[in-house]
């Protein structure tokens, strides 16, 4: 009650003695026992006993499934998920378009990341389960912020493993490629992280050039005649000061020679 208590701003909690009610929740279990609940999703227990089990240990199981296991991201639900403490949130993004239309390849991804996400379903290793968080992202609907990882919709289905805390992002990754060994790299720091945030403003800049080729390289070729134009102008000027200021100088020993010789006479 006292765990309850802590966690009601982001938990809720019931507390029950029916017995019709505790056999729904977990026939096997014996009294006192804790439990999940996610709609949509298989029931949770907490694997030990509550009674054997310190305050720390259980409050540590119940930060660890706060969050759904693989649900659709909106606004505030990602923002929760994306600055979790010590974990990443990996989003698959998916067209509705293609899901309605039943495509296969959409299909495919989607259950086979409902796999990965599961506890009772993942192929992950424990220390990758604990280090990441999923969720699913409609691509249409937040075209936008796929947009900002050089993510179009005809890309779709594609994985983004979010790194908020380190303002880093992982995306080298696709919908035919094995997503649960790469999952395992990141976990192990093998794989390769791009910056995120004020940081990645170098290689967005860098992609965004790739993505127009070749009209992106016309415009640059274009800005540097410009700017050659611009210093050749500058320096034309600049020089041109001189001559003019050579010029005054001799006319000025001229008139000063003129003006000796006269007194000379």
């Amino acid at each position: 009650e006292k765990i309850a208590l802590e966690k009601r701003s982001s938990h809720f909690f019931l507390v029950t003695k029916q017995q019709d009610v505790l056999k729904y929740i977990c026939d096997s279990c014996s009294v006192p026992f804790l439990a999940r609940f996610e709609p949509e999703e298989e029931k949770m227990s907490f694997p030990a006993s509550l009674v054997d089990a310190d305050n720390k240990t259980i409050v540590s199981w119940i930060d660890r499934y706060t969050f759904p296991h693989f649900k659709s991201l909106d606004g505030l639900m990602f923002n929760s998920m994306a600055n979790a403490k010590d974990q990443l949130l990996v989003v698959c993004i998916f067209d509705p378009k293609k899901v309605k239309n039943k495509d296969q390849n959409t299909s495919a991804y989607l259950t086979a990341m409902g796999i990965l996400a599961r506890p009772e379903t993942t192929t992950l290793s424990k220390e990758a389960q604990q280090k990441f968080l999923f969720a699913k992202l409609d691509g249409e609907k937040f075209n936008a912020f796929i947009e900002d990882y050089y993510i179009g919709r005809e890309m779709l289905p594609r994985t983004l493993v979010l790194d908020n805390v380190g303002y880093l992002y992982y995306q080298d990754i696709n919908a035919e490629s094995d997503i649960g060994l790469y999952l395992e790299r990141i976990a192990k720091g093998d794989a390769v992280s791009y910056y995120d945030g004020m940081w990645k403003l170098p290689f967005r800049t860098y992609r965004k050039f790739q993505q127009y080729l070749p009209w992106s390289l016309l415009v640059l070729i274009l800005l540097l005649c410009f700017l050659a134009l611009l210093v050749y102008l500058i320096c034309w000027v600049e020089y041109d000061d001189f001559d003019e200021l050579e010029d005054e100088e001799e006319e000025h020993q001229q008139n000063q020679k003129a003006k000796e010789s006269k007194k000379n006479r």
